[in-house]
């Protein structure tokens, strides 16, 4: 991302009215499952993100859910190439579709 400078709070996405800008650093970050073939990230998946963001498209906003008293309002579900991604862009919000934990029982 050298020479990229941020010129929103976050990436563009598809206005949905569903969708929220949440603030990064209300999000904890997530614990990597997955091995992955750069440092924890698919390296063509980061390049893509990373790309996408840099040429101004428009990417999917990520999955959270509202977090359990840890610190944080937002734990992430799905979409950690794009949050980190966001991190490394300098952005303050990502845009995320937020769920209610669901449990069984």
């Amino acid at each position: 991302m050298r020479g990229f400078k941020a010129q929103s709070t976050s990436y563009q996405f598809a206005a949905n009215e569903a969708v929220l800008l949440v603030p990064l650093d209300e999000v904890r970050y997530p614990q990597r499952t997955v091995a992955h073939d750069f440092g924890g990230f698919g390296r063509k998946r980061l390049i893509c993100v990373l790309s996408g963001i840099a040429n101004g498209q428009e990417l999917p906003p990520v999955e959270m859910e509202t977090a359990n008293g840890d610190g944080f309002r937002y734990g992430l579900r799905h979409g950690f190439h794009r949050y980190s991604a966001s991190i490394a862009a300098g952005f303050t919000h990502i845009p995320a579709f937020v769920f209610k934990p669901w449990k069984c029982g």
